[in-house]
């Protein structure tokens, strides 16, 4: 195989990308499955301090239990700073980016070897860096906030400042409404509409589309590719985290509907509305990639 040396020294820095990622990845999740369930663990113990009187015990709790989840906040946020000015490298270039660190040329007779051997590799690479940013943003930072929701509700209890109903339909509320901007926000960043226009495009003139550069192209399929692969990790998370606001109400809470009725409807209407933008996004990338590979089966 031509420039087998080249292409060899490319997957590896590629794949160097890849480890970097997941390792920031894992440590994230070792941080939600250790630290953060003994913080859940304690959050019950807390619970059960009002339950038995222990007011002043569970103040001291409380305190104690938010301390430590700010450790862990800032902890993560520096990880994930990290991972992000990691990605905004030569990783957010691509191929262009491998051949960077190869300082390997447009003009080097291995360039075009190298760039189509790396083209569906990446595919893999980018959905790991989002994968990655998913496992913070979407996951354990909101696990870190409701927790720190929690115990904000616990306090004003154990304080005697609000009754038990009142307090729990209050975070109810506040959980609800960061759900809902979340979500809103998350589907507003996969672009959707981007994703139309090359629809209107290609089918416009697809000849003169990017210019008619098959690089242009194939870099804007492999961003609809990337966009169409998170949104099932995305549906996953809009899931789990709905789950967690209504498990952060206790069972003798969560059983008087009739005193949460509204809270739990608008938490139901957000879910669905989060989830129903997701699953169309999805489907207007999966057009807009079909769309590409029946004009372009070359570029494929």
């Amino acid at each position: 195989m031509a420039f087998e040396k080249e292409i060899k020294a490319a997957k590896k820095i590629a794949d160097g990308w890849l480890e970097t990622s997941q390792g920031y990845e894992s440590a994230f999740i070792s941080m939600k499955k250790e630290n953060v369930a003994w913080e859940k663990r304690a959050i019950r113990e807390i619970q059960g301090y009002i339950d038995n009187k222990e007011l002043s015990r569970a103040i001291d709790a409380v305190e104690g239990s938010r301390t430590i989840l700010d450790q862990i906040t800032k902890k993560c946020e520096l990880d994930a700073a990290e991972h992000s000015k990691f990605i905004m490298g030569n990783p957010r270039r691509g191929a262009d980016g491998v051949c960077a660190e190869m300082k390997l040329g447009a003009k080097d007779p291995a360039y075009n070897d190298v760039m189509e051997s790396l083209k569906k590799v990446l595919v893999t690479h980018s959905k790991q860096f989002k994968a990655t940013e998913n496992a913070w943003k979407q996951d354990l930072q909101v696990r870190l906030d409701l927790l720190k929701s929690n115990l904000d509700t616990l306090e004003k209890i154990a304080k005697g400042e609000e009754g038990k109903m009142i307090a729990y339909s209050k975070q109810l509320e506040k959980d609800t409404a960061a759900y809902k901007a979340q979500m809103e926000k998350t589907v507003n960043l996969l672009k959707v509409d981007a994703a139309e226009r090359v629809i209107e495009e290609i089918t416009k003139d697809k000849d003169n589309w990017c210019g008619g550069h098959p690089k242009k192209q194939q870099d804007q399929l492999a961003t609809l590719r990337h966009r169409e692969g998170v949104v099932d990790q995305l549906l996953a998370l809009s899931d789990k985290n709905y789950n967690r606001i209504l498990k952060g109400l206790p069972a003798d809470v969560r059983s008087k509907t009739f005193a949460l009725g509204k809270q739990l409807k608008d938490l139901d209407a957000a879910h669905d509305k989060a989830n129903k933008g997701l699953n169309g996004a999805k489907g207007t990338f999966k057009m807009a990639i079909a769309v590409f590979e029946k004009n372009y089966p070359a570029l494929v």
